[in-house]
């Protein structure tokens, strides 16, 4: 009975970590007033333009993908949600690789030095690209410099799923991990 009991409250405190996601994103302590020329994301409000790096050192923004509907997970590999999606993320990247009027990509934020991420909890682009492939993701990941992103679409968990329509706007924000089922619907309702 004994057993029974704490095997309840472990599965109880496991769901509610997948629900939420994986909060403190920074080791710093959080901010807690938002700027007052912060943008508030919400559906159907312009998404920020942003600059990722792919391993390559080949650089991405929102501009470059004007016209194309955009799915971004935003993980950590410190995340345990964030690794438990992974493999059903990579199930609905490879239903839409070929779709040319889709973009799908991850956002991670490396410590590696030069990259101006000086209070990310995450590791190295080359640890983050390895735990990925150890998952099984062929999807693209992209890194953010000086938090940018993370500010940018003010990213307070882990893992964040934004789904942006062809015209640049936001179509659906949301937090905490996802399943197949959950991310492939809400894809079909992007514009």
């Amino acid at each position: 009975m004994k057993n029974r009991t704490l095997l309840s409250v472990v599965f109880v405190m496991l769901f509610a970590l997948v629900l939420v996601g994986c909060d403190g994103l920074r080791k710093e302590e959080k901010k807690t007033q938002q700027s007052t020329d912060t943008v508030i994301l919400t559906k159907g409000s312009q998404a920020p333009d942003f600059e990722l790096v792919a391993d390559d050192g080949i650089k991405l923004t929102l501009a470059d993908l004007k016209g194309k509907k955009v799915y971004i997970n935003v993980w950590g590999t410190w995340c345990p949600p964030c690794r438990m999606e992974m493999p059903e993320l990579e199930e609905v990247y490879q239903e839409v690789k070929e779709k040319e009027d889709w973009v799908f990509l991850s956002v991670a934020s490396p410590n590696d030095e030069g990259m101006g991420n000086n209070r990310t909890r995450d590791v190295s682009k080359k640890e983050i690209l390895e735990e990925a492939t150890n998952l099984g993701v062929t999807y693209p990941v992209y890194f953010e410099e000086n938090h940018s992103f993370l500010t940018s679409y003010q990213v307070r968990s882990f893992p964040t799923h934004i789904f942006i329509n062809s015209d640049g706007t936001i179509a659906n924000y949301g937090i905490g991990a996802l399943n197949k089922t959950v991310v492939s619907n809400t894809m079909e309702q992007v514009k």
